[in-house]
């Protein structure tokens, strides 16, 4: 059995060797050809046996299709800036530590099987989701400038130092996972929930690591509120910190004060709902004993 094992491999690297790959975008072929440490044996053409065995990176520039990249199973880094680029296949460049997508229309980004990755930046594409739980060792994380971004999934990547989200068009963001990050830029979003509460929120101690203006934010959960409040200063003015913000924020003047038992002010003082004219945040308890957040504006 181990002897045709062996001889099963042997005839798959055969077959491997002096196999062209077949290059869709021209550019991409030169490029990969012009490259001495990738074609090795000097022709115009790039075998599957001398991309399978490539450990480096790659520079790419002014790219429209990658179709082959995925013959290249030992790549380290790539990256790819401009172009016209719409779809990128990286599950079989398994040993990828580092992703860097720059100005391409790229629609989806699917980087779960690169379990090894580091450092993923996908800059001004038309990507509308990104899901990196499954890249526990990820580092650092730019995906800042994807108009069309409104989902993003860092549920799984306890590692992260660094998560530049900035100019997108997310609305709910859960980091309660990312104990070690360093800094945090959701900036110029349409961000109406915002959950922080990763316990270790000290590591993002200096003003400038924490940005948080221009969202549609009117509460955010933290570690402690007190001190998030002093120190994150880039942030717009309605937004307050809560060790649990709750759901449900809308104008009290919609609510049926029928349905209204007690309303307390953000300091626990009991408020009268016949007087309230002030603008401000409400803890609004219900006659069925539900309490929720409420903002007058």
């Amino acid at each position: 059995m181990k002897t045709k094992t062996t001889l099963l491999l042997l005839l798959i690297s055969i077959s491997s060797f002096g196999q062209s790959i077949e290059f869709n975008d021209p550019t991409f072929k030169a490029n990969l050809v012009s490259n001495v440490d990738l074609n090795t044996d000097g022709n115009d053409e790039i075998d599957i046996a001398e991309a399978n065995a490539f450990t480096g990176d790659l520079k790419l520039f002014y790219m429209n299709d990658l179709s082959g990249i995925e013959y290249f199973t030992s790549l380290n880094k790539l990256e790819c800036y401009y172009g016209t680029l719409t779809s990128l296949d990286l599950s079989q460049n398994t040993m990828l530590t580092g992703v860097f997508i720059t100005w391409t229309p790229i629609t989806a980004m699917d980087v779960s099987n690169c379990l090894l990755l580091e450092n993923l930046q996908i800059i001004g594409s038309n990507i509308t989701a990104l899901d990196v739980s499954e890249n526990q060792t990820l580092q650092t994380l730019d995906c800042s400038g994807n108009d069309l971004l409104q989902i993003l999934n860092v549920s799984g990547n306890p590692d992260l130092l660094t998560i530049d989200c900035s100019s997108c068009s997310l609305e709910k963001l859960d980091i309660t996972n990312c104990t070690s990050l360093l800094s945090l830029d959701c900036s110029i979003n349409k961000l109406k929930s915002l959950d922080m509460r990763n316990g270790n929120n000290v590591l993002m101690s200096h003003t400038d690591y924490v940005r948080l203006s221009n969202n549609s934010l009117t509460c955010i959960s933290v570690d402690n509120p007190e001190w998030s409040e002093t120190t994150w200063l880039d942030r717009n003015d309605i937004i307050t910190f809560s060790s649990n913000c709750l759901t449900g924020i809308q104008e009290l003047h919609q609510i049926n004060t029928k349905d209204i038992s007690a309303v307390y002010d953000l300091r626990g003082a009991r408020v009268n709902v016949s007087k309230l004219r002030t603008k401000g945040f409400y803890l609004v308890r219900s006659k069925d004993g539900r309490t929720e957040k409420r903002i007058v504006n």
